[in-house]
């Protein structure tokens, strides 16, 4: 009666162990949506923010140029128009996406100066 009640506890509690040991790894490769939103995120906001440094530069070089204040405005306004529409677009589709997945993603707008001129632009925030 003895060996068969140590077997039964040996055997139960190598099963134990091994459980322990291989269980969490099991589980550790498991990526949710919003681990993935939250990485498509990050990205758009590094995306954001080159967008915003390549405009400052282009914005500064058009100056450096010394056009006349007429074309200069009309060339800053075109650069902000296409910084805008660029950004805009790359996070209302990651909104979007997020939406579907049931992840709330807002826009929260920061203020870039561009030339002369002050525009908001809108990284991500997720919740």
């Amino acid at each position: 009666m003895y060996k068969r009640l140590k077997r039964v506890v040996s055997v139960t509690m190598i099963m134990i162990s091994l459980l322990t040991l291989f269980g969490p790894s099991v589980f550790a490769d498991e990526v949710t949506a919003s681990d993935i939103i939250m990485k498509r995120v990050d990205k758009t906001n590094e995306y954001v923010f080159k967008a915003v440094e390549v405009a400052v530069k282009q914005a500064e070089i058009e100056a450096l140029k010394e056009n006349k204040s007429e074309d200069l405005d009309l060339i800053v306004d075109k650069i902000i128009e296409k910084l805008l529409e660029k950004t805009e677009s790359k996070v209302d589709k990651l909104i979007t996406d997020a939406a579907a997945e049931g992840i709330e993603v807002t826009k929260t707008y920061i203020e870039v100066v561009i030339y002369d001129r002050t525009i908001l632009v809108d990284p991500c925030y997720a919740h």
